[in-house]
């Protein structure tokens, strides 16, 4: 299939003879694919880009998902921890100093933890609680008959610092000189 070149008379080599060189000449990628070829490429590089695309939209969802599973786990501690101090509350309550004394102690130390792991300003609330742990287990110890009155302040007193509002200062003062110090 050798072809005249009309101007020269020279003939022209077909697009795959070889070349001077012996290499036979490769045609353009266009040329070589087509049509239907080309297509493929915008196909699988579409979809490609489309599974790109759900992949950075399911690490996003990841993402958010975790830092919503943080938030709730911090949520039920804080309640755990509630709940620890309810159940002083009512163990005082009911005649059972050693066990309230027990579960303050208990809500006081995982207090401290969970304070520890919190932002300077949202720690403060639960800070100004801490500051009266060694006068309620001590209350709880020497079995003072007020010491489940003070558990129900100190009660009150998470609660409002749980939910975001202001930390009232300290009410209770059945006998002022053995009454918790530090109105905060």
């Amino acid at each position: 299939m050798v072809m005249a070149n009309e101007q020269t008379g020279a003939r022209a080599r077909p697009a795959d003879a070889p070349q001077s060189d012996g290499a036979p000449r490769r045609r353009p990628l266009h040329q070589r694919l087509g049509v239907r070829g080309g297509l493929a490429v915008l196909v699988v590089a579409g979809l490609w880009l489309w599974q790109l695309g759900l992949i950075l939209r399911l690490r996003a969802d990841v993402a958010q998902a975790d830092a919503h599973a943080v938030q709730l786990e911090r949520s039920l501690e804080v309640l755990q921890l509630e709940s620890r101090l309810a159940a002083a509350y009512l163990e005082a309550n009911v005649g059972n100093p050693e066990s309230a004394r027990l579960l303050a102690s208990d809500f006081f130390t995982r207090l401290q933890e969970h304070v520890e792991g919190l932002a300077p300003e949202e720690a403060e609330p639960f800070r100004a609680v801490l500051r009266h742990r060694d006068d309620v287990i001590t209350f709880l110890s020497r079995r003072e008959p007020f010491a489940g009155q003070v558990l129900g302040e100190l009660l009150f007193r998470f609660q409002a610092a749980r939910s975001g509002r202001p930390v009232p200062p300290w009410t209770f003062s059945p006998d002022s000189s053995r009454t918790p110090t530090g109105g905060g």
